[in-house]
């Protein structure tokens, strides 16, 4: 009888055993967002459309301006421009020296005629930069010490009564600030020359500057910061009144 309690007893205990390590064992997670297979058949309908309604390649047609923008994917191209021809450049905080063989490309062989540099509100990457990033990735720590070279001097700055919003999106333009003055500098012939315009602008996504969400602001042109004198650039001359309110920080 004590035999068979104790077999009893064995027996249950390799089943509670059992079930303990099932729960141990690492759980698969349902992925979020859409399935692959769902996004690649996206691709593949869309190009076989697109293929089947235009016949053929568009040429060699020069892209409308080369755009250096943040890797943010609520940024996309159509806040800024209907047209599906231009160049589009992405790294973590819209950084020339991370893409510049990329950049060149744009500037120097398709001969685009304007370079867009655009920082956003509500940045990402310039919150880690602000925050810290060593638990990061090295690869992503790399592109970020880039921006020390802008901002150290920025987040050095105590300003009387600034908020957390207010610092990072002073820092935003202080990198859209610094970027456009690289490029500037290193395509200077080309503007001297009347065949390339450096702006720099900020994409609001946040309404920080109270113009409404997704709002393009125009903050630099060729290293000009002074808001009056960006407002009578010839650059603007055909803005209508309202429109140009978003031209200055």
């Amino acid at each position: 009888m004590h035999n068979k309690i104790f077999l009893l007893f064995l027996f249950f205990l390799s089943i509670i055993c059992s079930i303990v390590q099932a729960d141990m064992r690492p759980q698969l997670k349902n992925r979020v967002g859409i399935p692959p297979f769902q996004v690649l058949k996206e691709i593949i309908d869309t190009n076989y459309t697109i293929k089947h309604k235009t016949g053929h390649s568009q040429g060699n047609n020069s892209p409308y301006f080369t755009w250096l923008t943040d890797a943010d994917p609520r940024i996309y191209s159509r806040l800024i421009t209907s047209s599906k021809n231009i160049y589009e450049v992405r790294n973590l905080g819209n950084q020339l020296s991370s893409s510049l063989a990329t950049i060149d490309y744009g500037i120097r062989h398709l001969h685009t005629p304007l370079l867009l540099i655009t920082g956003n509100s509500d940045s990402d990457a310039i919150r880690l930069f602000n925050e810290g990033y060593n638990n990061l990735e090295q690869s992503i720590r790399l592109d970020l010490d880039h921006l020390h070279i802008p901002l150290d001097d920025e987040t050095a700055d105590i300003v009387e009564k600034e908020t957390k919003q207010d610092k990072e999106m002073r820092l935003v333009e202080a990198n859209v600030d610094y970027q456009v003055a690289l490029a500037s500098k290193r395509y200077s012939q080309r503007i001297k020359a009347g065949r390339l315009v450096v702006v720099g602008s900020v994409l609001d996504l946040d309404n920080h500057y109270g113009s409404g969400k997704n709002t393009l602001r125009i903050i630099n042109v060729n290293g000009e910061k002074d808001r009056a004198k960006l407002k009578k650039n010839r650059l603007f001359r055909q803005l209508p009144p309202e429109m140009l309110k978003m031209v200055g920080r």
